[in-house]
């Protein structure tokens, strides 16, 4: 059975709460909101993704067909009627996701888990009453898994109807298992219909929140720069900076540090390896606000291989050609290129405040390198290093479950 995910991009009808924005107006950022849905349907697995639309050769066509090549899925805007019934089969799994609507990707993971049919709901109160009734407990929190042969029998149907309430009706009709949301969800944004700018905004809003809330940081430095990264990835993503922008200039700062490092210029070799280690998280996490594919392996490689790589050139200098101190410095800079391979190979949430410092990332020895670069007390850094490195691999090969290495 495929999975089929079905948008709305059709006008609202006159006079039916037709929105007066235009649709850049209503972008969440870089993104329209049908172009969000379908990447989220992508994020969940959708094999098929259909965009209902007036002007199924317009400018949704373009965006259709721009992800279609991006993600390798096949991406179509249809019409109504004939056009669409011709897309379906009547043993698919039907993703329905109403017209505007924004939801948490963990709430369309959990109705995806469900049986057919299912429908994404919440408590009926006061902060969801703009939203479509089912009854007196509930309302439609504005997605629905349905089966194909349900979609295919309402588009049979004579008349004018909204396919999207219709589709809602037979589902409850049917007894459809309910996935409730909690309403704080609502109000905080993470649940939202899209009908004007404010709108939009704060969906972005909660969206870069959730951008570094869903991937908890691993150590004592990401937690710091945690609520700076938060403040940075609302504006890139409303002036539609592109992840692969930032990657680009990672890239860059990678091999600038390096040869900063190489031309005896160890302060600047440490800040720019320090600041691609920064841009690296930054752009990641721009790529779970706007929904693009995380970084390719390569350029996690260059960050932290080029943070290394400024620490083990400095404390070559430092060591100045003695194998005792040569010896140190390689053994406290491959602990901490044992815990960088872990770390990417296994990027499971550190459990608990104090799990945090029982990590040694090349970001956090590196801010221990500047600091003592910029302090004069270049010697005492590593060997801070080296202790903090052995004790963070000790204690993690003695930790018990999830936080052994």
């Amino acid at each position: 059975m495929r999975l089929v995910a079905l948008l709305n991009a059709r006008a609202p009808a006159a006079g039916a709460s037709a929105s007066a924005f235009t649709a850049d107006e209503l972008r969440i950022g870089v993104h329209s909101p049908v172009e969000h849905q379908a990447r989220q349907a992508l994020a969940a697995g959708a094999e098929h993704i259909l965009i209902r639309s007036d002007q199924p050769q317009g400018d949704i066509a373009h965006i259709a067909d721009r992800l279609s090549r991006e993600s390798g899925v096949p991406i179509l805007a249809v019409g109504d009627g004939p056009d669409l019934a011709r897309r379906l089969e009547r043993d698919d799994r039907v993703l329905l996701i109403a017209e505007r609507m924004i939801l948490p990707q963990q709430a369309l993971d959990d109705l995806l888990a469900a049986p057919v049919p299912a429908l994404l709901v919440t408590p009926s109160q006061s902060a969801t009453a703009h939203l479509e009734r089912i009854d007196a407990r509930h309302v439609w929190a504005g997605a629905a898994l349905l089966a194909g042969e349900t979609l295919l029998a309402t588009i049979d149907m004579l008349g004018e109807w909204d396919l999207e309430l219709t589709l809602l009706r037979r589902a409850v009709q049917q007894s459809a298992r309910r996935i409730e949301l909690a309403a704080d969800l609502v109000t905080a944004g993470r649940v939202i219909r899209i009908g004007a700018p404010a709108d939009a905004q704060q969906a972005l809003e909660a969206l870069s929140r959730s951008g570094f809330a869903d991937v908890p940081p691993r150590d004592p430095l990401a937690a710091l720069l945690a609520p700076v990264g938060r403040r940075l990835v609302e504006p890139l993503a409303r002036y539609q900076v592109n992840p692969v922008q930032i990657r680009w200039g990672v890239g860059l700062f990678a091999v600038l540090a390096i040869a900063g490092a190489s031309a005896d210029w160890p302060r600047l070799g440490l800040l720019l390896a320090l600041l691609a280690e920064a841009g690296l998280g930054l752009s990641e996490a721009c790529a779970r606000v706007m929904l693009h594919r995380p970084a390719p392996a390569w350029l996690r490689v260059l960050a932290k291989g080029a943070g290394l790589t400024v620490l083990a050139i400095l404390g070559g200098r430092l060591a100045n050609g003695e194998l005792l101190a040569l010896l140190g410095v390689a053994l406290a800079l491959g602990l901490v290129g044992v815990q960088t391979i872990a770390d990417l190979q296994d990027e499971r949430p550190v459990l608990g405040r104090l799990g945090l410092w029982r990590h040694l990332s090349t970001g956090m020895a590196l801010t221990i390198g500047l600091g003592g670069a910029l302090g004069g007390r270049v010697p005492d850094a590593f060997i801070l290093i080296g202790l903090y490195a052995f004790g963070t691999v000790t204690a993690r090969l003695l930790a018990k479950g999830d936080n052994r290495i």
